[in-house]
C-alpha cells in the first residue's frame, strides 16, 4: 500500500512548508490508487481549489 506512505510523506512535507514535494508525493499516491480520497483532497487543498492552504 505505497499510496498510504506517499500520502503520509506529503503531510510531513506540508508541515514543513514544502508544497511542491508534497504535491509530487500525492501524485505518486494517486498513480498507485487514483481513487484514494485522502490524497485527492490534499491535492485539491494544495492546488487551491478548496482554499485550505491558500
Amino acid at each position: 500500500c505505497y499510496f498510504y506512505a506517499h500520502t503520509n510523506l506529503a503531510r510531513v512535507y506540508l508541515q514543513k512548508g514544502m508544497r511542491e514535494k508534497a504535491r509530487k508525493s500525492l501524485l505518486a499516491a494517486l498513480r498507485v490508487n487514483p481513487e484514494y480520497e485522502p490524497a485527492q483532497e490534499l491535492l485539491r487543498r494544495i492546488d487551491g481549489t478548496s482554499g485550505y492552504f491558500a
